[in-house]
């Protein structure tokens, strides 16, 4: 479904995700370092961004020899937006614990998407030139939330060598001693929620 950004650039969304997929996007011949990061677009869990938290981020990393693996994860079927330009509901407050809840279901699909497509970018990593220890998952809002519950889940070949959650939602839950390094970037002034909270430390 394609749309403009807020500066007007044509973008696409992607929506009613049955089908969990993989996009590779790979370096210039030569400029690959033998690493790879899954990216997870954000949409609420009911769409993905896959131009602007997807591809063009995927693009991103195999311009610094990065290989890409854009992950088109399950959301929401059957969703429909009355202004496609504006992205999926941003509930505030009280209803966004409410939203969250009721998409509770979805953020396991596309968490049980996440650790199935770090297994399988592992397991094929001699077919994308990529080393099996240097597997990583980011990902942006739904998709950060996505991550980090692969972190926490991931055991043996679902267990990402590193990650980075951008803009997410935090877990209530602490990582294990086996946790993978970890990026994130958040931002106190994210008022979604109405009240202000203060961040977790981060040690």
């Amino acid at each position: 479904m394609p749309f403009k950004d807020k500066n007007g650039k044509a973008a696409r969304i992607v929506t009613n995700v049955t089908d969990p997929t993989l996009t590779v996007i790979r370096p210039a011949a030569g400029k690959a370092n033998g690493t790879a990061v899954i990216v997870c677009p954000g949409g609420g869990f009911q769409i993905l961004a896959w131009d602007l938290e997807g591809l063009e981020v995927g693009q991103w990393l195999a311009d610094r020899g990065i290989t890409a693996f854009v992950l088109k994860y399950r959301v929401r079927p059957n969703m429909t937006l009355p202004n496609p330009g504006a992205g999926a509901p941003r509930p505030k407050g009280a209803d966004f614990e409410k939203t969250t809840k009721a998409l509770a279901p979805y953020r396991h699909i596309a968490m049980a998407d996440g650790l199935q497509a770090v297994r399988f970018v592992r397991e094929n990593a001699p077919r994308y030139s990529v080393a099996p220890d240097k597997i990583g998952i980011m990902g942006f809002s739904a998709g950060a939330m996505t991550t980090m519950a692969v972190v926490l889940e991931g055991r043996g070949p679902t267990h990402p060598d590193f990650a980075a959650s951008i803009y997410g939602g935090m877990e209530n839950k602490a990582p294990g001693a086996d946790a993978p390094p970890l990026f994130v970037a958040a931002a106190q002034d994210d008022n979604r929620h109405q009240e202000r909270r203060p961040l977790p430390k981060m040690v």
